[in-house]
Formats: structure tokens, C-alpha cells, sequence
């Protein structure tokens, strides 16, 4: 899609190195930035979430 209206971006660092992984943050939140498009991103780090989304989502196990 040359013109996507959303991006779903699924744990897309989670095999990375802490160091790559904080640069290519930087890149996703750059990319956001000039797409100006909505972005799903589903991880379980919490301080991924928390610099990336300007809304964040916790969904979690009930008993």
C-alpha cells in the first residue's frame, strides 16, 4: 500500500538489543511524525509504550 491510512506495527523490537532498540524508536516516532497516520503498536514494554503512544491500551489477564 503506497498510501496507508493506519500502520500495525506487532512487537516489532522485541528481538532487539536495548541499544537498537532505542534508536529504531526514535525512527518509528520520526516516521509517525511525517506519515501523520495512526499507529498500533502492540508490545508488552511498558516504556516502549509509554514513548511511542499518545494513548496506551493495558490489557490484561482477569482471574
Amino acid at each position: 500500500m503506497s498510501e496507508p491510512g493506519l500502520l500495525l506495527l506487532d512487537e516489532p523490537l522485541s528481538s532487539l538489543d536495548q541499544e537498537l532498540s532505542k534508536c529504531l524508536q526514535q525512527e518509528i516516532k520520526r516516521i509517525q511524525e511525517i506519515w501523520q497516520i495512526p499507529f498500533i503498536y502492540l508490545t508488552h514494554n511498558q516504556e516502549e509504550a509509554e514513548f511511542l503512544g499518545d494513548k496506551i491500551l493495558k490489557i490484561g489477564r482477569v482471574s
